[in-house]
């Protein structure tokens, strides 16, 4: 029963089993499981990657070196030590009444783990009942023991009720209300964020690193960290209590404490850092994940998804070695430390049997009343008789001493008959009937017998009152108690430590994201808003490199002029600066040297939202978002009407095949990214929604290079009617020279500067050392040697895109028959599910699963033998005789020390068997997942 299987290392239960724990032994959080994590994380929710999801460049695939399959070697340079939060700033987004609310609910922890170790205050008439029975069988305490130990657990289990209760729910509250707001930060500081920064910060993983950062905060913040509190009020009253009850064996199992620090600590150790190489793992592998997922078209047309489920599958390799190591280390430290308190009991029995064995030796004087001899056993010390003779012979004299003193006192109206010392030989005032113990021993008051005692006690026994002795059997067991409570308590406070460190370094990744502020802050105020805009642009002599190449000039020396309401086109090769210019106008970026206006204004002394209002972009590849046709268009004017809308998409030649060939007109879903459209009608869904809010200047980046032939002259038509219907500023990127034959002006480019400007036909004129007239002509000769059946802008995303189609529409049947006809073939999965999770697993792990049910078994029958060797071990400090109690302290200790083998070993068994096998389980469930997803 008192056995403290509730002082484990917190967070391995579920590799111990479930021994009996201590009545207060307080419930312990458990620690994360890597092998918990989602197999790809929020995928629905990843911001996509800038340029489309399916441009594969700089992609997660290309730019992560970090995974491989083996482990990483150590390096000679320390590593920079992880960034972490302060308390202060984990705690920012709490209000004041809910940091006063916290200061409430750590006090009640701490309230609460300090009223645990005043249990053992009840414990003490406990014991010395335990004592009473171990020694004189029947015998009984006088006072009302049961009856205040009963309402002392009473008061203090209601106090730990409410005192838990309020922590913990104060917790919860707080630490909601606070992940809320750090996740509307989060989102809203990522969506402020400029381009360069999407560019270099891996937006695919964006998602996984905000789940997992918000899991590990709303762990360092929920109710479980004040665990943190009541753990160190544990710790704290545990030690006040065994210093003030006995400080000599309090002191001596303090000692001991440090063998259950430095593997509590190398665990602790291990599983932080490890924690962290598996979430970075994690992350990339469901960068590849979302990253193949979002781009499915084009990974099915090119045939990478078994390119893409092995790098998911590399990215899980790397997690093996420290998993693995993981587990091995989380055995042997869990053995160590659960051994570390065997040690700590038995240092303490030990301790306190040998010095209760030698006081009770010091106290002992030959018991003489009135004349009258007590007798006992040789060998036993146990009153048998009285004599008024001077010899007891056949019997020994019997020697009271501290321990016997104890025991009579507190016994004192206990029936004589009612114990083994009733019907004596050789005196009646041993075995007369109706006699109590004490009156038994000759005396009719403990007063009296208290007095003759102290009056009789050996001159070198140094102790007021003579009983109880000064290592007490009670006394000792409270005091090893309370250190174990004390070791406990601290270690208690480990884990919840752990994840306020954690979080703190999450915190610390969250906020560098909430708080940077981008140069070219969208969600600025600042900036000047024009009441009206003519549409006159001027470029002049900007220098412009990408933040992911500085070295490489874009722009070097780009000069244009566009006037209000002229129709401009850009042409050139690629790479010349063309959607540069695009990607400058509407300040993605700014230029490092040069400047560019609007009506002659800076565009960075514009406000930004401003700016961007005023502009209408189409780009190359059209972006649509879940949800209606409507919604979408809407989404290009903030509150824009039905009648907009349409009179918007009229415009864009897209109400005739929305209100025709769409199901649900402008109500109709558009699929994930548009999925449910083809590519004409994408484009002009996105036309219509770059109009929608009448823009001055409307920005037309090779809207029609994704599209094949028909489709491109529908958009082209739409396009040219938007241009001649409103005279608007328009600059138009094209890829096909006959598209911008009626352009105001086409500006010719070339390694990043302006090289010929004119109209169509003045461009030509300039004849064969013309740079437009070499593009005319080379592009004349690609029209004559393009073969028929594909359109001139049609690549391997459209040829999927009508694959896939074509199978969504004629491949259903088929695949549903497939399907219905697996279900009954040998090939069907088993429906048991246990069954199927073991048929998952690697071939060599059933030797990993029976090395575990092995340390499982041997746990189980640990810890009950454990409790048996306890249970004696907790007599010994009573037994009568000083040889025996120093005799049998040594024995029990000694089997004590033979089991702390067994619990290493079994240990180590149950979480390395157990822990690679599970480890193994995770990653085939992840590998099989992605690959099903992907093929």
């Amino acid at each position: 029963f008192f056995f403290p299987h509730g002082l484990t290392a917190p967070g391995l239960h579920s590799c111990l089993g479930n021994p009996l724990p201590l009545p207060f032994a307080s419930p312990m959080p458990s620690l994360p499981h890597s092998g918990a994590s989602q197999i790809a994380p929020s995928i629905g929710q990843t911001v996509p990657s800038v340029g489309g999801s399916e441009n594969f460049r700089g992609s997660a695939v290309a730019r992560d070196p970090s995974v491989s399959s083996e482990a990483p070697k150590k390096k000679k340079a320390k590593p920079p030590p992880v960034p972490s939060a302060s308390l202060a700033e984990l705690l920012q987004f709490a209000t004041p009444v809910e940091k006063c609310l916290l200061v409430i609910a750590a006090l009640a922890a701490l309230g609460t783990g300090a009223a645990m170790p005043l249990m053992l205050l009840a414990f003490g008439d406990a014991f010395d009942q335990l004592g009473l029975s171990a020694t004189l069988p029947g015998a009984r305490n006088t006072g009302s023991s049961v009856t205040k130990m009963l309402l002392t657990f009473i008061y203090i289990g209601a106090a730990l009720l409410v005192g838990r209760a309020l922590s913990y729910t104060i917790g919860e509250y707080t630490c909601q209300a606070q992940v809320a707001r750090y996740k509307r930060a989060f989102l809203k500081a990522v969506l402020r964020q400029d381009v360069a920064w999407y560019e270099s910060e891996r937006p695919e993983e964006l998602s996984a690193r905000i789940a997992d950062g918000m899991a590990k905060v709303e762990k360092g913040l929920g109710g479980s960290v004040f665990v943190l509190f009541e753990g160190v009020g544990y710790g704290v009253g545990g030690l006040v209590v065994g210093l003030i009850y006995q400080p000599a064996v309090a002191g001596i199992t303090l000692a001991t404490v440090p063998l259950l620090i430095l593997p509590a600590s190398a665990l602790m150790y291990v599983l932080q850092n490890g924690s962290k190489m598996v979430s970075r793992a994690y992350a990339t592998a469901g960068g590849y994940a979302t990253e193949a997922l979002f781009a499915m078209r084009t990974v099915v047309a090119l045939e990478l998804e078994g390119h893409f489920a092995a790098k998911y599958e590399e990215a899980l390799r790397a997690v093996r070695w420290v998993e693995v190591r993981n587990a091995t280390v989380v055995g042997t430290t869990t053995g160590l430390a659960l051994s570390a308190y065997l040690v700590m009991m038995v240092a303490g029995i030990l301790y306190g049997s040998f010095t209760l064995s030698n006081e009770m030796e010091e106290s002992a004087f030959e018991y003489v009343v009135d004349g009258i001899r007590y007798c006992a056993y040789d060998g036993d010390n146990t009153p048998a008789g009285a004599t008024p003779n001077t010899s007891c012979a056949p019997l020994v004299p019997f020697e009271m001493n501290c321990n016997w003193a104890e025991l009579f006192g507190t016994a004192a109206s206990t029936p004589l008959d009612a114990t083994p010392l009733g019907g004596g030989e050789s005196s009646a005032q041993l075995g007369g009937p109706n006699l109590t113990l004490l009156e038994g021993m000759g005396f009719e008051s403990v007063g009296a017998f208290n007095a003759y005692v102290v009056a009789s006690s050996p001159p070198g026994y140094d102790n007021d009152g003579y009983h109880p002795c000064r290592m007490a059997a009670k006394l000792v067991l409270i005091a090893i108690l309370a250190m174990m409570m004390a070791g406990e308590g601290f270690s208690l406070s480990g884990p919840p430590a752990q994840l306020l460190v954690v979080a703190k370094q999450a915190a610390a990744d969250v906020l560098s994201i909430i708080s940077r502020v981008p140069a070219i802050d969208s969600f600025s105020e600042a900036g000047q808003t024009p009441e009206a805009v003519a549409g006159e642009i001027e470029v002049r002599d900007v220098v412009f490199a990408y933040p992911t190449a500085p070295d490489h000039l874009v722009c070097n020396g780009y000069s244009l002029s566009v006037s209000a309401g002229q129709t401009v086109a850009l042409c050139g090769a690629s790479g010349s600066g063309k959607s540069t210019l695009v990607a400058l106008l509407e300040r993605f970026y700014d230029p490092q040297g040069g400047t560019i206006t609007l009506d002659g204004v800076d565009i960075r002394t514009l406000n930004l939202r401003w700016l961007r209002s005023q502009l209408g972009l189409v780009g190359q590849e059209p972006v649509l978002f879940e949800g209606t046709v409507a919604e979408n268009i809407g989404y290009g004017k903030e509150g824009a009407s039905q009648d907009e809308i349409e009179e918007a998409a009229r415009a864009a030649n897209a109400h005739g095949f929305v209100m025709d060939s769409l199901p649900d007109g402008y109500s109709t879903q558009v699929g994930l990214r548009g999925g449910m459209l083809s590519g004409g009608q994408k484009q002009r869904v996105a036309i219509a929604r770059a109009i929608v809010r009448k823009p001055a200047v409307l920005l037309l980046d090779e809207a029609t290079s994704a599209l094949d032939t028909a489709g491109e002259r529908v958009v082209q038509a739409a396009l040219d009617s938007i241009v001649s219907q409103h005279k608007r500023t328009t600059v138009t990127i094209a890829h096909r020279l006959s598209t911008i034959k009626h352009s105001d002006k086409i500006a010719v480019l070339q390694d990043g500067a302006v090289v010929e400007e004119g109209t169509y036909q003045e461009l030509l004129d300039l004849g064969e050392g013309g740079a437009f007239f070499k593009l005319a002509q080379a592009q004349e000769k690609t029209e004559e040697g393009r073969l028929p059946s594909v359109g001139s802008g049609t690549d391997l995303a459209s040829l999927a895109e009508v694959t896939l189609r074509s199978d969504t529409t004629g491949g259903k049947a088929e695949g549903g028959k497939q399907r219905r006809k697996g279900k009954g073939g040998k090939d069907a999965p088993p429906t048991n599910v246990i069954r199927r999770l073991l048929s998952m697993q690697n071939k060599g792990d059933a030797w990993y699963l029976f090395a575990g049910a092995v340390g499982t078994l041997l746990v189980s029958a640990f810890w009950p033998s454990i409790g048996v060797l306890f249970a004696q071990l907790l007599t010994t400090p009573f037994t009568p005789n000083p040889d025996e109690v120093a005799s049998q302290g040594a024995f029990w200790g000694a089997l004590f020390m033979i089991s702390f083998p067994i619990c290493l070993v079994s240990s180590l068994l149950q979480s390395g068997g157990l822990g690679v096998a599970a480890e193994h389980l995770t990653r085939n469930l992840r590998s099989h997942s992605v690959s099903k997803w992907l093929t």
